[in-house]
């Protein structure tokens, strides 16, 4: 949880750093390129007007800007050539590329132009730009050069940054991880007891109402400090269970049967009709007790929000070069907008019963734990009455 509140602290400055650079950047470079090409415009039309003033007839530019009038029958000859010189042809040649714009002014290859009437003449005036071009370039790579330095600078910042921000709530959850832990150890040993006591008591032939709700609300109790000691494991390990020591190569369906075998007694006595079909051979390295534990809880799920007369299905597969294992109960089916959250830690969809029956929403968190240890995915589909949870690992 810590480690992704940080990604998003790390991308969000990022984002914000990377905006703000690309808006600067492109400002400062638009405007550079505005300026230079309101120069060199108003280079032209001074030019232009020094010709309509009959005061540069006698002048040659020193800015290379060079002048072709266009005869009514669509003659072209120069006007005005300007320094440095160029061929006579490839001002002509210039010119007619210009005129093929079909626009008053711009940009045509590497010449900026303008087409005016002057004196009843129609000229157009051109300037090579070859050199503010090159500018330009030069100053857009140089800026894209300080950014990538800022941002790599920025990303050592956020990273030092966000270790910062989310340190106090790293060791708030550390111990409140290491008191769950510790809690759920020392709750062990009198709920142990008390459980010894009241069995002795039953046996002993005390019938009474009293014990069998104590009874119950003690198992309950036990079923939930253990699954505060697993859940403490598995927050401690970034969201998946200790370590993968205890992987080994197995056949996934036996690890399937073994997880579903201790639940035929309670569909047996609740009505709902269990079946396995499960594919032998498909052999990948897992943690088998985690993996009887996973199948466990999804069997269980299943059954609890099955009615009675009802069906679950579980089978295992494979499919596109990956293990499939769906568990699917017929029933209500789960709302969508609750879908991605059933995975969380103490959530429950139906939160009354639940309490009834003594579920606490630490059973799929559980699993999704197990599937993230395992490189694997876990999900969850509602269709036509159906309800399907799908573990699906990549068969190496």
């Amino acid at each position: 949880m810590v480690a992704s509140i940080r990604k998003k602290i790390v991308l969000l400055l990022i984002l914000v750093f990377v905006t703000a650079v690309v808006l600067i950047i492109g400002a400062f470079n638009y405007s550079y390129f505005n300026s230079s090409y309101s120069s060199v415009k108003n280079a032209i039309y001074s030019h232009y007007r020094m010709l309509a003033e009959n005061t540069g007839n006698n002048l040659r530019n020193p800015k290379g800007i060079h002048v072709v009038k266009v005869d009514d029958d669509g003659t072209l000859s120069i006007y005005k050539e300007g320094l440095p010189e160029q061929d006579k042809e490839d001002i002509l040649t210039v010119a007619q590329g210009i005129l093929a714009t079909r626009e008053n002014s711009g940009i045509w290859e590497h010449y900026q132009y303008e087409n005016l009437v002057t004196d009843g003449q129609f000229l157009v005036a051109y300037m090579d730009i070859s050199d503010e071009q090159n500018k330009v370039n030069s100053m857009v790579i140089r800026s894209f050069a300080i950014g990538g330095i800022a941002m790599a600078v920025w990303v050592l910042f956020t990273i030092w940054f966000s270790e910062l921000l989310v340190h106090p709530m790293k060791l708030a959850m550390e111990k409140q991880r290491e008191f769950m832990l510790m809690a759920g150890h020392e709750l062990k040993t009198p709920i142990t007891v008390i459980s010894s006591s009241l069995e002795l008591l039953k046996k002993n032939g005390i019938e009474d109402r009293y014990l069998d709700y104590a009874i119950e609300e003690n198992s309950k109790m036990t079923t939930l400090v253990e699954e505060i000691v697993e859940i403490s494991g598995i927050e401690s390990n970034g969201g998946s269970l200790e370590s993968k020591r205890n992987f080994q190569k197995s056949d996934l369906a036996e690890c399937v049967k073994g997880g579903v075998l201790p639940f035929e007694a309670s569909a047996f006595e609740k009505g709902v009709e269990l079946n396995l079909s499960a594919r032998e051979g498909i052999m990948i390295r897992v943690d088998e007790s985690q993996i009887e534990r996973l199948v466990g809880v999804l069997t269980d799920n299943a059954i609890k929000h099955t009615q009675k007369g009802d069906r679950v299905e579980v089978s295992l597969y494979e499919e596109n070069g990956r293990a499939v294992l769906c568990v699917a109960n017929q029933g209500e089916e789960i709302p969508v907008e609750e879908r991605e959250k059933i995975f969380d830690r103490f959530y429950r969809v139906d939160k009354a019963r639940n309490r009834e029956e003594g579920r606490y929403g630490l059973g799929l968190f559980i699993a999704s734990g197990i599937a993230k240890n395992h490189g694997a995915e876990l999900t969850v589909d509602c269709r036509g009455g159906w309800t399907y949870f799908r573990f699906m690992m990549k068969i190496q």
